[in-house]
C-alpha cells in the first residue's frame, strides 16, 4: 500500500527488500538508526513532508494498526504506531547539520539518538501522544545510572532504587520486536518466571520486581558481581608465558572453570536446561574465582517440558552445526566448551564461517601451543565439544587433579602457498573493481618512480596486465617504489592512530599494491 502511495505521489523512498534482513531489523539487532524502519520516505522539502505524512496518516489501514515499533531516533506523528519522522542527513560522507543559511556546523547527525531539529526550524507537529505521557517509576523511584548493554529492542542498565538506596540490574523490552518467533517482551517475561523458579541457585540473580512503563516491560533483578567473559579475558596480565605468574594464573583459570562446570552440573542435576551460553551472559568474579549466569530467558525443566521446541536463537560463535541433534543438557555442554575457548582467545568466532568447528579448534590448539596454555584446559574444552554426553562430575575431578603442563601441537598448520595467496588477491581485486572496468581497452600508462602507489590510480594499468596474465617487467626504480609503498602502508597501519590517511585508502588499491609487490 505504501509502495503504491509513493509511486502515485512521486516520492523518493527505500525499503528493506531482503526478507532475512527484515527479520534482523525487526529483532532489534540493527543499529538504533535503522531498527523498525521497514520503509523510509524522503520528501523534497518541509511543505511536501507535511502534506505526505498527513495523507499517509489518513489512510484507513495505516491508521487502524494498533501495534508497531517505536523508532527511538525519531518522533511519533500524532498518535500513530507506524509513522515516525526525523530531520537528518540523507547521504554522503558529510554528516554535519548546518545552521540555516550558514556554513557553520550546528551538530553532527547520527551521534545523539535523541530527536532534534536545527536552530531556527520550528517543530512541524508540536503535539503528539508521547508529549502527554508521564512515567510511573522511571526517574522517580527507579533511576537508571549506567547502560550495560544497549539494543533497539531493549537495553540493560545498572539502576538505583531511591527507596532503599540499593543498586540492581534493570532490563527493558520494547513492543514490536521479536526474534525466533518470540517477542522481546515475552522473552523478558519468561526470564522473570525463570528467576522465580531458580531462586535457590546462588549463581543466578534474585528476582526483585517488574513493571510496565507505557508499552515497555521492565524487569529488576539482583546485580551479580564480576565481569563478562570477554572483559575477563582482556583484563589483567593473563600471560602463561610468564614464569613468575604462571602458577597463580593456572589456579585462577582452574578454579573458575571448575566453578563454571559445577554450576552447570548443579542445574543439570535438577533437570534444568540453561539454553544460551555465551561470553556476554556469563559473569566471572576474579576475586572469588566464581561465576554467575545472568540471562536465563530460554531455560526450562526438561522433565516438565517434554517435547518443548528448543529456541534457535542462541548466540552465534558458541555452538557448531551438530547442536540441533543433541539433547538439551548436552547442548549446554557443547556451548560451555566453546565458552572455555573464549576465556583464552577469540578462536570460537571462526564458527561464523566454519560451522563444523574444525577451524576454531585447530586455531585454538595453535594458539595454546604458542602461548603455553595448560593442556588441561585445551582437553577440557575438547571433551565438552566432541563428547557432550560426558559425566560432568568426572570432568570436574580431572580438573581438580590436573597440572599446568603446557599444550604442544603434534604438527604445525601448513602455510598457504604463495601462489594460492596471489590467486586469492587477484580474485579479490577483480571482484571489487568489476563495476569500474572501463568500456575501452586500457592504454598502457608510463610508470615512474615518482608515482605514489598508495593513493595514485596508475596501479590500475599494472593490475589489469597481471589479471590478463601478461608478462610485466618493471624498471628497478618502479620496483623500489612498489616496495616503498608497501613499507609506507605498513607504517601507516601501525602508527596512524587517528586513521587520517588510512580512511582515504581504497581497499582494492591496497590489494593491488600487495599483488604487484608479490
Amino acid at each position: 500500500m505504501v509502495y503504491q502511495f509513493c509511486i502515485q505521489h512521486k516520492v523518493t523512498f527505500k525499503y528493506i527488500s531482503n526478507y532475512r534482513n527484515l527479520l534482523t531489523n525487526l529483532s532489534g539487532k540493527s543499529s538504533i538508526w535503522s531498527s523498525g524502519k521497514f520503509i523510509t520516505i524522503y520528501p523534497k522539502d518541509v511543505h511536501t513532508f507535511k502534506k505526505i505524512i498527513a495523507k499517509l496518516y489518513s489512510l484507513f489501514t495505516l491508521h487502524e494498526i494498533h501495534k508497531g515499533i517505536a523508532i527511538l531516533s525519531d518522533r511519533r506523528f500524532k498518535d500513530s504506531n507506524v509513522l515516525f519522522y526525523r530531520y537528518g542527513v540523507i547521504t554522503g560522507p558529510d554528516t554535519n547539520i548546518y545552521k540555516l543559511n550558514s556554513k557553520d556546523v550546528e551538530y553532527k547527525d547520527y551521534v545523539h539518538s535523541k530527536y532534534r531539529l536545527p536552530e531556527g526550524l520550528k517543530e512541524p507537529f508540536p503535539n503528539n501522544i508521547d508529549d502527554k505521557k508521564e512515567s510511573k517509576l522511571l526517574f522517580k523511584t527507579i533511576i537508571p545510572l549506567k547502560a550495560v548493554h544497549s539494543r533497539a529492542s531493549g537495553s540493560t542498565f545498572i539502576a538505583l532504587d531511591k527507596t532503599n538506596n540499593q543498586k540492581f540490574i534493570l532490563k527493558d523490552s520494547k513492543p514490536g520486536f521479536s526474534e525466533g518467533g518470540i517477542s522481546a517482551i515475552a522473552s523478558l517475561k519468561q526470564e522473570k518466571q525463570n528467576l522465580k523458579k531458580l531462586a535457590k541457585f546462588k549463581f543466578i540473580p534474585n528476582y526483585i520486581t517488574s513493571f510496565k512503563e507505557d508499552e515497555d516491560f521492565l524487569l529488576c533483578e539482583q546485580k551479580m558481581s564480576g565481569v563478562d567473559v570477554d572483559a575477563f579475558r582482556a583484563s589483567g596480565d593473563k600471560n602463561f608465558l610468564s614464569s613468575t605468574k604462571r602458577k597463580e594464573l593456572f589456579k585462577l583459570y582452574q578454579n573458575t572453570i571448575i566453578n563454571l562446570i559445577s554450576n552447570l552440573h548443579e542445574l543439570h542435576q535438577n533437570n534444568i536446561f540453561l539454553g544460551d551460553i555465551s561470553s556476554t551472559n556469563i559473569l566471572i568474579d576474579e576475586n572469588t574465582q566464581s561465576s554467575s549466569f545472568i540471562d536465563i530467558s530460554q531455560s526450562f525443566n526438561v522433565l516438565e517440558n517434554k517435547g518443548k521446541t528448543l529456541s534457535s536463537f542462541r548466540t552465534p560463535g558458541f555452538y557448531n552445526q551438530n547442536i540441533s541433534n543433541l539433547p538439551p543438557l548436552e547442548q549446554d555442554n557443547q556451548q560451555l566448551g566453546y565458552l572455555i575457548i573464549s576465556m583464552f582467545c577469540r578462536a570460537n568466532m571462526f564458527l561464523l564461517v566454519d560451522k563444523t568447528g574444525e577451524m576454531t579448534f585447530n586455531f585454538f590448539k595453535e594458539y595454546a601451543s604458542i602461548n603455553k596454555i595448560p593442556r588441561l584446559f585445551v582437553e577440557t574444552a575438547n571433551k565438552l565439544i566432541k563428547n557432550p554426553s560426558l559425566n560432568l562430575s568426572k570432568l570436574i575431578d580431572s580438573l581438580q587433579h590436573g597440572n599446568d603442563t603446557p599444550f604442544i601441537t603434534e604438527k604445525t598448520l601448513s602455510t598457504q602457498h604463495i601462489k594460492d595467496f596471489e590467486s586469492s588477491l587477484q580474485k579479490t581485486v577483480y571482484l571489487s573493481q568489476i563495476n569500474k572496468i572501463p568500456f575501452k581497452e586500457i592504454v598502457p600508462v608510463e610508470l615512474s618512480s615518482s608515482d605514489d602507489f598508495i593513493f595514485g590510480d596508475k596501479l590500475l594499468a599494472l593490475r589489469i596486465k597481471i589479471l590478463q596474465n601478461k608478462d610485466v617487467i618493471l624498471p628497478d626504480k618502479v620496483k623500489s617504489k612498489v616496495f616503498a609503498s608497501v613499507n609506507r602502508l605498513n607504517y601507516l597501519l601501525t602508527n596512524d592512530t587517528n586513521n587520517t590517511f588510512i580512511k582515504k585508502l581504497d581497499i582494492a588499491k591496497i590489494f593491488s599494491l600487495l599483488l604487484c609487490a608479490i
